[in-house]
């Protein structure tokens, strides 16, 4: 089975990837394979067809907006600094003899809570990170229900079995590492991955509303370039083109093994691309023999987007005022279809209630709103769920999803 991961906005290189096809390689291929060390796992990257600013963003202004945003970052580090000292506190056995009731956290929770923090580490490259938070996932998948607490308590137990792990892990992705030299530190992870208050969480989302400024420069950039320059079937724009050359040659693939099904992850603005390409140019161009049998759309904006009716196959035939669903894209294109978003995430979207059939679903990561976007991408918790609904999607025989079962719960 081919498996396509498509990127969102503001994307300008294929950095990311090395730490997301480890995952998919790990928990989403051999759902789908009996052979899944040979699965064609394949980065698609439009970001060199996106927006181009001409003036280099001179129209973003840099007066009083400028020093609020120098302003706001300069809070942000001095908030790091306390959250960094608080980890420290938390160390101390001052500190554990003193806390009355730490929060219980289950081992899904403490995997997610560290491998987040060692998204932040500048001192791993990317297939570093990626094989850190599989080892230190095998670690703590391995024993009973593990708290945060526990292991800031006993961290060199942790620490030692991840150890026991991650040089087999980099191994397997074609590196080496000297753990001598491993900066990493479960103790000081783990503290930081320890939930502080909400009124602190708070404080600093407020502080990061400056620097959205600029992140929603480049999402409006990509998108208005998206939509000016798409085209239609019978003339792809540039974006779709490179998406449905991607997706003819995993076709081929999946034609030579049997009939694999085809996987696609799409992240943000990525999705809206699919959405166009399963309901517009795959049905109406020259490309009627291409499907994609499990499509998982993270962090997108396909439910905003037909709200607004701004897909190629957008009808006002659907909405509140004729009490109509946007009708499910054909079988024949588009098999299993999960929604996945994150209400910490101010730019995803719920397709629930907008077009027929869509298995919706919210998935909480954990993280403050600037970091919430990319979020998903990096979690194991994340892929173990993908994995459990390509198990459902097999069983379904990669068909859209029952519309007689029970809604799913809202994980969050």
């Amino acid at each position: 089975m081919p498996i396509l991961f498509i990127h969102g906005v503001s994307v300008r290189d294929d950095s990311g990837f090395d730490q997301i096809e480890p995952l998919l390689r790990r928990f989403a291929a051999p759902a789908i394979s009996d052979e899944p060390d040979s699965v064609t796992i394949e980065y698609c990257y439009w970001g060199d067809q996106a927006a181009r600013l001409s003036w280099s963003g001179s129209s973003i202004p840099l007066s009083l907006g400028h020093r609020a945003i120098e302003r706001s970052m300069e809070r942000i580090r001095h908030r790091r600094e306390q959250l960094v000292k608080a980890g420290q506190l938390m160390t101390s056995n001052q500190w554990l003899t003193k806390v009355k009731e730490v929060r219980q956290h289950s081992k899904e929770r403490l995997s997610d809570f560290l491998a987040s923090t060692i998204q932040a580490s500048n001192r791993l490259t990317a297939k570093e990170k990626a094989a850190l938070c599989l080892a230190l996932d095998e670690a703590v998948q391995e024993e009973g229900e593990e708290t945060i607490e526990e292991s800031i308590k006993n961290p060199e137990a942790l620490q030692k079995r991840i150890r026991d792990r991650c040089n087999r892990v980099l191994e397997s992705l074609g590196n080496r590492h000297d753990w001598s030299e491993q900066s990493f530190n479960i103790k000081e992870y783990a503290t930081r991955a320890y939930k502080l208050p909400a009124s602190a969480a708070t404080k600093v989302a407020m502080e990061l509303r400056a620097p959205i400024h600029r992140f929603i420069t480049l999402f409006l950039g990509d998108v208005f370039t998206y939509l000016y320059r798409r085209g239609d079937a019978s003339d792809p724009g540039p974006i779709p083109t490179v998406v449905l050359n991607h997706l003819e040659r995993l076709n081929e693939i999946k034609k030579s093994r049997d009939g694999e099904p085809l996987l696609v992850l799409t992240h943000s603005m990525g999705g809206q691309v699919v959405y166009d390409i399963v309901s517009h140019f795959l049905p109406l161009g020259e490309h009627q023999d291409m499907r994609i049998d499990f499509w998982c759309a993270t962090a997108s904006q396909v439910g905003f987007f037909e709200e607004l009716k701004l897909f190629l196959a957008s009808s006002d035939l659907h909405g509140e005022e004729t009490g109509e669903l946007a009708p499910y894209p054909d079988d024949r294109y588009l098999g299993y279809w999960w929604n996945v978003w994150d209400y910490n995430d101010f730019v995803s979207y719920s397709a629930d209630g907008i077009i027929d059939g869509v298995d919706d679903e919210a998935y909480g990561t954990g993280m403050d709103v600037v970091e919430a976007h990319m979020g998903y991408l990096f979690l194991p918790s994340f892929y173990r769920r993908m994995r459990s609904k390509l198990q459902t999607a097999r069983e379904l025989g990669w068909k859209r999803p029952d519309p007689d079962s029970e809604p799913n719960p809202k994980l969050v």
